[in-house]
């Protein structure tokens, strides 16, 4: 599954669990209000919006400051990924904060693989974390959530 903004990620992450979701930094907002006002405060600029980490902020803290409404309960930070051209550095103390691990900065001559290989480090990270529920060895219930790249 792949999505294009804020809004309609959120519906997809509602409806049904992952075991993998892969997070762009700069989605746009989508028709949500809320989502779209954080935007405009902003400048309706991608870059300084950064509303990917905004999002995921939301889900891993139950931030009711950036979306009032309750993020989905089963997102947790080993199932996550993030894939944008910011790189590690800008992002670090934000991923830390949130506990992702699994990041890959976007640029030109990446493997067409590149998706399927951050799905993989996602499933196995999450294999070493004493305490999850799944078993991620099995593919059977694999999804991913990301801003469609545009290369």
């Amino acid at each position: 599954m792949a999505t294009d903004d804020d809004e309609i990620g959120v519906r997809h992450l509602r409806a049904k669990e992952y075991d993998a979701v892969i997070v762009d930094i700069r989605l746009p907002p989508g028709i949500d209000p809320e989502w779209r006002k954080l935007y405009q405060q902003t400048g309706f600029d991608r870059v300084h919006a950064q509303l990917g980490l905004k999002l995921l902020r939301w889900l891993l803290t139950k931030d009711n400051s950036i979306h009032p409404t309750e993020p989905p309960e089963w997102i947790k930070p080993h199932r996550i990924a993030v894939f944008t051209v910011e790189s590690k550095g800008e992002i670090q103390q934000h991923l830390d904060e949130l506990g992702i691990a699994v990041f890959r900065q976007k640029s030109a001559g990446l493997r067409d693989t590149i998706l399927l290989e951050l799905i993989d480090e996602i499933l196995m990270q999450a294999t070493r974390i004493p305490g999850t529920d799944q078993d991620f060895r099995s593919f059977a219930n694999f999804g991913s959530l990301f801003s469609a790249a545009r290369f």
